[in-house]
């Protein structure tokens, strides 16, 4: 109805049309809500934390006091999060989850379906927040490391286990404020979540201070550290992720220690483009694969300087690092490619790092070719 309605647990629903706003009480005050076959769809009041409720056809305003469904109300867990898969309605619980399906919502003559999901026996999940589509399925983060819903069941990732190095020290969150906050993006699932590796105890508990991303295409998957943990006396907490022009942004807010936020800030955490400038030393994330792979050569695409070597390192498996000479004054053009650097090893994880041989001199990388080949079993 060309609105905008805010709603969130414990406040009164608000609609915006653009010029005026309208309080909407009859809208409940849950923490999850959505759009599905022109019916808006809410779960999860503090008065009926298994219910899920829903508005007459096209009228988000108008909520009967029959639609409704409760969702198995005396298993001991509350609705932590839906999403919807375009066929249905998919309803996390803490320790389980159910499908909500059909095209008519009308209580007096039911033709919707609810019928619970195959997880596995372990599964457990705080929010879903983290909840992306992915691979034709539902990416979502757990208890015990990453969940697929396939529009069937859901099951582990193995792969992105928690048994597994870095995922090892993610901090199981639960609802509020330290809940992960994700998006896609050109393929790569981005997750803000908490980890033992970069914690930080505000008045809050522990910030979200690193950035899970999992490429869909090749498995590789790999941590940014938020730069503001590292760098500032008072850590700002990721509270949500956004994309713009190219780049993804990590939303901080900057915590006074009074109790009270002060400002939301904009970090860049990666570019799809552009280059990386630097005038003295400049390390890259770890870069982990699932599977072992085979590193062969890399190349280095730079901008010629008047003077000076570029010092190239590699480290394998978080090894030590082996390094290279290059000179950044021979050459045709301003941007320059490297001669080949071989790498010529196995394992599952490399990272780089390079340091500028002249003093006070900013030198700017473009990219870092790598070669490599997956190893099967």
């Amino acid at each position: 109805n060309s609105s905008i309605y805010v709603s969130g647990p414990g406040y009164t629903t608000v609609a915006w049309d653009g010029t005026n706003q309208t309080w909407v009480t009859a809208f409940p005050a849950a923490p999850y809500s959505l759009v599905f076959k022109n019916y808006v769809f809410a779960a999860g009041t503090a008065a009926n934390p298994s219910r899920v409720s829903w508005s007459t056809l096209l009228t988000p305003g108008t909520w009967p006091s029959v639609n409704f469904v409760d969702v198995s109300p005396n298993d001991g867990q509350d609705i932590v999060g839906m999403f919807s898969d375009n066929s249905s309605i998919i309803i996390l619980k803490s320790r389980s989850a159910y499908r909500l399906s059909g095209d008519v919502f009308d209580p007096t003559n039911p033709t919707y379906t609810l019928t619970k999901i195959v997880t596995p026996s372990d599964f457990q999940i705080s929010t879903g927040s983290s909840v992306q589509p992915w691979k034709g399925g539902f990416i979502m983060l757990g208890r015990f490391g990453m969940y697929f819903y396939t529009g069937a069941e859901i099951g582990r990732l193995l792969q992105f286990d928690k048994s597994l190095t870095e995922f090892s020290n993610i901090t199981y969150s639960t609802t509020g404020f330290n809940e992960p906050r994700s998006l896609i993006v050109q393929g790569r699932y981005w997750c803000a979540v908490q980890t033992s590796s970069y914690s930080y105890n505000d008045l809050f508990g522990s910030s979200k201070n690193a950035i899970l991303v999992i490429d869909q295409n090749d498995g590789m998957w790999f941590f940014v550290v938020n730069q503001s943990y590292l760098t500032t006396a008072v850590p700002r907490d990721i509270s949500d992720l956004a994309y713009y022009a190219g780049s993804v942004y990590g939303v901080q807010t900057t915590n006074d220690l009074s109790g009270s936020y002060a400002r939301d800030s904009f970090m860049k955490l990666d570019t799809t483009s552009g280059s990386e400038t630097f005038a003295a030393s400049w390390t890259s994330k770890v870069f982990e694969f699932v599977n072992q792979q085979r590193f062969g050569q890399c190349f280095v695409y730079f901008k010629k300087q008047s003077a000076g070597n570029l010092t190239f390192e590699y480290s394998v498996d978080e090894g030590s690092f082996s390094s290279v000479t290059i000179d950044m004054t021979s050459g045709t053009g301003t941007r320059l490619k490297s001669a080949a650097i071989v790498i010529g090893r196995v394992g599952r994880s490399i990272q780089f790092r390079m340091s500028n041989g002249t003093a006070a001199q900013l030198l700017e990388i473009y990219a870092i070719e790598l070669n490599r080949k997956e190893l099967r079993r």
